[in-house]
């Protein structure tokens, strides 16, 4: 399979050879085709090691970008229109947008489409800001990583994501994989008692979701309800049985923000 050719290191012959099959296919949308070949390149994506997927996106940054021979193609069509009848067509005018939009855009719309796309998405942005706080003057790299963004913030607005609270009682696939312990980064949770003791009472818990990731955080939020604003967080945390009666509660302390997807670094999921 193309995912075991890869799993001994970076075939770039293989790579560009896999690539220009999916972003070639994924011309012609709603055929099964292009969904194929668009799933086994993620499979062989995940596949490589950090080094193989340096590789792979300096390969879709550098060979399936913008084409100029394209572009200079569909502006010499918009130029003729406008010199002709003194205007351009909207079919004209589409395709000279359509030339100016990387082929790399077009295959991670691709990516989206499929059942576990979004979670591949965030993580191969992930990787690439890895490689870029590394190699951050490759302008190949730095290219994909502005055109993954923008379609990321497109995806992630807030039409996409919704707010939820999470409690002991949110499912254990929750729980779990979103695993608040492991993306706590401002203060961490040591134990399930002490993530129980933070989802009890006088505390809240809510998460951003992506309608794609129902199971994942994108983000979360610790409150706790006090008496008074306190001064120390650390009296927060070493608060193992807060009152719970709703009369005592006059303040609302938000004393952990943490991301949970380093792929989302910098995408704004509104207010």
């Amino acid at each position: 399979s193309t995912a075991e050719r890869f799993s001994d290191g970076a075939d770039e012959a293989a790579i560009r050879q896999l690539l220009a099959g999916a972003i070639r296919a994924g011309r012609h949308v709603g055929d099964v085709y292009p969904t194929l070949t668009t799933h086994r390149c993620v499979d062989a994506y995940m596949t490589l090691n950090q080094e193989g997927k340096a590789t792979y996106l300096k390969i879709l940054g550098r060979e399936f970008g913008v084409s100029q021979e394209e572009v200079a193609a569909r502006a010499a069509q918009y130029v003729e229109a406008v010199a002709k009848h003194g205007t351009a067509s909207q079919l004209t005018e589409k395709h000279l947008r359509d030339a100016l939009v990387p082929h790399y855009n077009q295959f991670f719309t691709a990516i989206s489409r499929l059942p576990e796309g979004m979670p591949a998405l965030l993580r191969m942005r992930a990787d690439l800001l890895k490689i870029l706080a590394e190699d951050g003057n490759d302008p190949d790299l730095r290219a994909v990583d502005s055109g993954l963004k923008s379609l990321l913030q497109e995806w992630f607005g807030m039409n996409s994501v919704k707010l939820e609270r999470i409690t002991w009682n949110t499912p254990a696939a929750v729980l779990e994989k979103a695993s608040i312990m492991r993306y706590e980064a401002v203060h961490a949770v040591a134990s399930w008692d002490e993530l129980k003791q933070r989802l009890g009472p006088g505390r809240l818990c809510y998460a951003f979701f992506h309608k794609d990731m129902p199971t994942e955080p994108l983000t979360f939020i610790h409150v706790a309800l006090m008496n008074e604003v306190g001064s120390n967080v650390q009296d927060i945390l070493r608060d193992r049985s807060p009152p719970s009666d709703p009369k005592y509660f006059r303040a609302a302390i938000f004393y952990s923000i943490s991301s949970a997807q380093r792929g989302l670094s910098g995408i704004d999921l509104g207010n």
